[in-house]
């Protein structure tokens, strides 16, 4: 896009708290905007709390999250954060 100098980089989460992402080495992030669509997982990994993707966007960066009715707590509570509330696991309507 534009000048030829936008990449497409994705990593699998596998909902392990073990798991490391590596987003910032020396509070420079790696990425501009990250697609969370992983809404049924437990964990975003052990360097990727709630706190860190918050500081993300306060950094100017963006985020887009993708969620359902079998949402975990970590993904509604990412929600919370921005004023969005979810209904009850597994409610439809």
């Amino acid at each position: 896009m534009g000048a030829g100098n936008h990449t497409l980089e994705y990593k699998l989460i596998s909902g392990k708290p073990k798991d490391n992402v590596n987003m910032q080495k020396f509070n420079k992030y790696f990425y501009d905007n990250i697609i969370f669509m992983a809404p049924t997982v437990k964990s975003f990994g052990s360097d990727l709390g709630i706190g860190e993707i918050l500081k993300f966007v306060d950094f100017h960066h963006n985020i887009m999250i993708f969620a359902n009715n079998e949402s975990r707590k970590i993904t509604r509570d990412l929600f919370n954060e921005f004023g969005v509330d979810l209904e009850d696991i597994g409610y439809t309507m």
